[in-house]
């Protein structure tokens, strides 16, 4: 099934809908000819690992399947719920990728959003960054803070990481593809420990 389609992921007795085509530019998808295999780590954000996309990185398809416990495997909100939930214990939110800033925004119970531009706050480490554009937008994990920029663990993309510049309170573009804002769980860190991954 094309994720691009309206992927949806039965979860919990919920619904994950978890769709993430990225193409910030040419230069940072590049070709998926040349992503790592299909599973293979390319980066890694509190013992949570990023996983690559294989032969679909870049593309609405999931390269492992659809069945996975926090989304399909390997979009980019997968990475983002997976690290929510063994991290921080806090629950998943129904969206495409570039929906999940307004729609983390209604738990108010777990989570806070802060607007890109509008809002007073800084991004820090264990936020997920929210991007819009193309069909579906791009989440990430925020790694680090410093010197003006944020660093930022992914995936479905050809490179694990990646960094757009902060001035003020205004996040950059990434390529071609805006910044919409981003989301922190408002739940203590558990700091969860993960397996090794099983070779698909």
């Amino acid at each position: 099934m094309n994720l691009f389609s309206k992927s949806i992921l039965a979860f919990s007795g919920m619904v994950i809908f978890s769709s993430c085509g990225v193409s910030p530019s040419h230069d940072q998808q590049q070709s998926h000819v040349n992503a790592p295999a299909c599973g293979s780590i390319v980066g890694t954000i509190d013992g949570i690992n990023a996983y690559s996309n294989g032969k679909n990185t870049g593309t609405g398809y999931s390269c492992a399947g659809e069945n996975g416990r926090y989304g399909y495997l390997y979009q980019c909100k997968e990475l983002v719920v997976r690290y929510f939930a063994k991290i921080y214990n806090a629950p998943f939110i129904a969206c495409n990728a570039g929906q999940c800033l307004t729609q983390y925004g209604k738990d108010k119970k777990n989570y806070d959003t802060f607007e890109n531009g509008i809002a007073e706050e800084l991004p820090q480490h264990g936020d997920a960054i929210v991007f819009g554009g193309g069909k579906y937008g791009h989440i990430a994990v925020i790694d680090k803070v410093e010197n003006n920029e944020i660093t930022f663990v992914q995936q479905n993309t050809a490179h694990g990481t990646g960094s757009v510049k902060l001035d003020g309170f205004t996040i950059a573009k990434w390529g071609t593809m805006t910044t919409l804002g981003f989301i922190r769980s408002k739940n203590e860190p558990i700091l969860q420990k993960e397996p090794k991954p099983v070779a698909p």
